[in-house]
């Protein structure tokens, strides 16, 4: 009998835990750029909502990737070089998020919208400012 108690209550904490987990990242396609960008009201939050998680350009992947979108100074002082400041066409940030080199990012999601792009290469037009 008492076994029988333990292993519901055993079972009802592993249950009250696993549907208590969520993702407390934004929904992607929430964030709205508007005409002049902050990095830190508008890009950063993109990156993690859409870039910036394990398994893709999380702190885990540095090592392997080059750099994280974690952090500004992980990606803006890498050597690999993903934006440049005042020019997003020659940006791979911009090249992968558009589509025009594959594999288009981020993978296996939808793309970024229109506004979302458009902000993204504001943001590179306006300096890449950590703002």
């Amino acid at each position: 009998m008492c076994r029988n108690i333990l292993t519901s209550a055993f079972l009802i904490l592993i249950a009250v835990v696993l549907f208590s987990c969520k993702d407390e990242r934004p929904d992607p396609t929430d964030i709205f750029f508007p005409d002049t960008v902050s990095y830190f009201q508008h890009v950063q939050p993109l990156f993690d909502a859409a870039c910036a998680f394990p398994g893709c350009h999380g702190d885990d992947t540095k090592e392997v990737r080059g750099f994280s979108l974690t952090d500004y100074n992980n990606f803006m002082y890498s050597p690999k070089r993903i934006v440049f400041r005042g020019d997003p066409d020659a940006s791979p940030l911009i090249q992968r998020v558009e589509g025009s080199v594959i594999p288009r990012m981020p993978p296996d999601r939808p793309p970024l919208n229109k506004n979302q792009t458009d902000g993204l290469r504001r943001w590179i037009l306006q300096g890449a400012k950590q703002n």
